[in-house]
């Protein structure tokens, strides 16, 4: 029965068919993008700045808004005063996707971990949060919740940190259930982001537990080594190296991914964690191998500005015509512009990395974080978002798919900011059932906003500058520095108050006519009457403008007899104007007359100004040492140097029709 032809055609047609449902089953299971937003992005300078509005919202599944707070109450809060604000603007952002998922998440290392045990240490304190929290995502329009508790049984936490967070996932996730049924609304979506090191992971988290009551898990699986060590290594490796023996072999990826899974999280809940960035170390020998001696971080990135931390985009500007190296073992690259050490992630590690995931059938990725990639493509010359578009490519290429999804309509509202409908959400702890009492109402502070006029050297758009006319006009960005570095002098139509000086001559003796010859040499302070019209500007950072001097050298007509008395005065004086092509001419005439002889000086000064000196490009290099993240001006005016790292520099050009101002480093 068993030896017939067909028999085994048709047994090979089902192994056949099975191998590719596994292989389907298994590509079809990495289909989750996550991605963090940094809200200190915001505050960063020049084109390091990144606001909601700079984010694709087509790029990843799940968009997860970093971070909020817990107040003293325990109740979950905003962490900046603009950030219920920005909450409108991110959920907004389901307009142009419907198939987004925006999460607000909780914690991370600027958080206490105190504040994390406190609250969670009793079942009030956990209910007070989590109706807060309820509170929160719905009146503003999330559609879940991210913790980010660093870490549970980790240094700052109380004894009990691990079974805390358990009962907190816990109650969470009825909660969450509850209030869902009760509105009839989707139910609030629950995730966590983790620790990737086994002796954190056993400490804080039992894993079996937390996992059934969180929708997925975001694994940290980078930060591994960083230049907090002596020696250089890569802080996001796939795999162990060679080297590396007893807890260095769990520093890796894999290690921590299997890890998870091994001790009983669903490998579809698992998220492999990516980094949009660096970490850069400071080489202390000529070596230049991993493992090389290092002597603490390396530069500040020039718009990060934390030392030994570099930007995807700040990674491909320092590294520019530097080519990098591939770590073999670990399947990640470094680089080594001058004396810095980096280790990073480029298009080719992200693809072994997504590969990986996919054969282990993990769930997905997430990044940190969308604010770190190069948004228009100017740094890394490959097209916007380059790396996170890369693993868009490779994970979700058809997400998302907006020809079979009707445009939503209420996404596209402000979502008002008050209570839901009055629903008693019941908690079930394990003893007792307690009805929080507590509503809390989450209203955005309206804080008077400064009209402010900034232009930095990208496009950004000016707030229009509406100012009540007086004779001063004040305009305040939001840095003040304490020195103006632009004045602008008006020509006042009165007389203008300059030293005469009265020359009386007294003869002791009966001289025959004596002609006296007065040499005035004034390098005269030119402090006319103050104008009626001021314009102060304060300007966000301090810029060291070329001081221009104004030498008045008088003509004096001299008719020379025996005897000559000479009269010298000599004050000392400087103009300074902030633009160098401001020309100062003052000609005074002076007439001194004393009572006998009578001695008449007309004083013609013939100005001069020294124009500020155009650096040639081979001084740019000087110029940019140790100014990392500065801007000076170039000779062509509608250009600017930007600098690097070590005396690096680029010339960037300002947008159509804007010059370069150097008083404020902006292109106006």
């Amino acid at each position: 029965m068993f030896s017939s032809p067909l028999y085994f055609v048709n047994m090979c047609k089902l192994t056949l068919i099975a191998g590719l449902c596994l292989i389907i089953a298994s590509f079809a299971s990495s289909t989750r993008l996550v991605c963090y937003y940094n809200n200190v992005a915001a505050n960063r300078a020049g084109n390091g700045m990144f606001t909601v509005s700079d984010i694709d919202p087509n790029l990843c599944t799940h968009l997860i808004y970093a971070f909020s707070g817990i107040n003293d109450q325990n109740e979950l809060v905003p962490s900046q005063s603009n950030d219920v604000q920005s909450y409108v603007s991110f959920n907004q952002l389901k307009g142009r996707n419907p198939q987004l998922k925006t999460l607000l998440a909780v914690g991370g290392l600027s958080l206490s971990g105190q504040r994390f045990s406190s609250m969670g240490a009793s079942q009030p304190n956990r209910a007070t949060f989590i109706q807060s929290a309820i509170t929160l995502l719905r009146s503003n329009g999330f559609d879940g919740l991210n913790l980010d508790w660093r870490y549970p049984g980790g240094a700052g936490s109380q004894p009990g940190g691990k079974q805390s967070f358990t009962l907190l996932c816990k109650e969470l996730n009825e909660a969450f259930v509850a209030e869902g049924t009760t509105t009839g609304r989707d139910r609030l979506l629950l995730t966590a982001s983790v620790s990737a090191e086994k002796a954190i992971i056993d400490d804080s988290y039992d894993v079996p537990q937390v996992s059934t009551y969180l929708d997925f898990i975001n694994v940290l699986t980078f930060d591994f080594h960083g230049p907090w060590e002596s020696v250089t290594g890569h802080h996001s490796p796939l795999f162990q190296r060679a080297q590396e023996t007893g807890n260095q072999t769990y520093l890796n990826t894999n290690f921590s991914m299997r890890y998870w899974r091994d001790q009983g999280a669903p490998t579809d809940k698992l998220n492999l964690g990516l980094a949009a960035y660096g970490r850069a170390f400071d080489l202390s020998t000529a070596s230049m191998d991993v493992g090389a001696p290092a002597s603490g971080p390396g530069e500040e990135g020039c718009f990060t500005g934390e030392e030994g931390f570099w930007s995807t985009y700040e990674i491909c500007l320092y590294t520019e015509g530097v080519p990098s190296q591939l770590i073999a073992d670990q399947q990640v690259p470094f680089a080594v512009p001058e004396d810095q050490w980096v280790g990073f992630d480029d298009k080719t590690s992200l693809t072994t990395k997504v590969n990986y995931l996919k054969s282990n059938n993990f769930g997905g990725a997430f990044v940190w974080s969308v604010d770190l990639d190069d948004k228009t493509g100017t740094y890394c010359k490959m097209g916007e978002n380059p790396f996170i578009g890369h693993l868009h490519n490779l994970l979700v290429p058809g997400f998302p798919d907006l020809s079979s999804t009707p445009r939503p309509t209420t996404n596209t509202t402000t979502p008002t900011i008050t209570t839901p409908p009055t629903t008693t959400i019941t908690m079930l702890p394990t003893s007792t059932t307690t009805t929080p009492t507590t509503t809390t109402i989450i209203r955005p502070t309206t804080t008077p906003m400064t009209t402010t006029t900034t232009i930095r050297p990208t496009t950004t758009t000016p707030t229009t500058t509406t100012t009540t006319p007086t004779t001063t006009t004040t305009i305040r960005p939001t840095t003040t520095t304490t020195t103006p570095t632009t004045t602008t002098t008006i020509r006042p139509t009165t007389t203008t108050t300059t030293p005469t000086p009265t020359t009386t001559i007294r003869p002791t003796t009966t001289t025959t006519t004596p002609t006296t010859t007065t040499t005035i040499r004034p390098t005269t302070t030119t402090t006319p009457t103050t104008p009626t019209t001021t314009t102060t500007i304060r300007p966000t950072s301090t810029t060291t403008t070329p001081t221009t001097t104004t030498t008045i050298r008088p003509t004096t007509t001299t008719t020379p007899t025996t005897p000559t008395t000479t009269t010298t005065i000599r004050p000392t004086t400087t103009t300074t104007p902030t633009t160098p092509t401001t020309t100062t001419t003052i000609r005074p005439t002076t007439t001194t007359t004393p009572t006998t002889p009578t001695t008449t000086t007309t004083i013609r000064p013939t100005t001069t100004t020294t124009a500020a000196p155009v650096p040639s490009t081979t001084s740019f290099a000087d110029l940019c040492n140790g100014n990392a993240g500065r801007f000076f001006p170039h000779p062509d005016p509608t250009r600017f140097i930007q600098c690097g790292i070590q005396g690096r520099f680029f010339i960037q050009s300002c947008p159509a029709g804007l010059t370069f101002n150097s008083a404020f480093s902006v292109c106006t």
